[in-house]
């Protein structure tokens, strides 16, 4: 691993986990071709294009805006705005929570993620370093513990901070204060 300087004030180093640790088009952009996909399917009618561009998904290219809700939400925004799409698209208030309810699913974190470097190798050299490491991520709790236990690096990790902590998401700097913080 190459050997790199920390200012010895720095004490702790906190990740963003899609995109940085995992990548970012792995994990997320199969599980949106597929929910529109099935949303559509639940709801009967025509809602894949509607549903991409309210979630910043460009399905030609693969690419997901950087600052569009499938980035930087939660799976309870994600979920709000594809009923928000479905009624939009005329479906009635009981048919977009019917759909909701038939074709809403949570993508399984563990089998999607794809580490982009050596993260134990990684986190371990930091740790011998001295340093403690967090994870400041807008996914929310469950699917990013069980990412961190997958890849080996639960016993690594200091801290986390997520999108359902009840704290504004990300881009507002709550999760890296909250981080701060606990760490004084």
């Amino acid at each position: 691993m190459a050997q790199f300087d920390i200012p010895p004030t720095i004490q702790v180093i906190i990740f963003d986990k899609d995109g940085t640790l995992i990548d970012f088009e792995a994990m997320w952009g199969d599980w949106i071709v597929t929910l529109a996909r099935q949303l559509e399917w639940a709801a009967g009618m025509p809602v894949t294009a509607p549903f991409f561009a309210a979630v910043g998904f460009d399905a030609a290219t693969g690419a997901i805006a950087p600052g569009g809700p499938l980035a930087v939400s939660t799976m309870d925004g994600i979920r709000a705005l594809a009923g928000e799409v479905l009624r939009a698209a005329g479906a009635s208030q009981e048919t977009a929570a019917q759909a909701l309810q038939r074709g809403w699913y949570i993508p399984d974190p563990v089998a999607l993620a794809q580490p982009l470097a050596d993260l134990p190798a990684l986190f371990g050299a930091l740790r011998e370093r001295g340093l403690r490491i967090a994870i400041a991520t807008t996914d929310d709790r469950p699917p990013t513990e069980a990412t961190l236990h997958a890849l080996g690096l639960a016993h690594l990790v200091d801290g986390i901070a997520c999108g359902d902590d009840g704290h504004p998401i990300k881009p507002a700097p709550d999760a890296i204060v909250k981080l701060c913080a606990q760490f004084g």
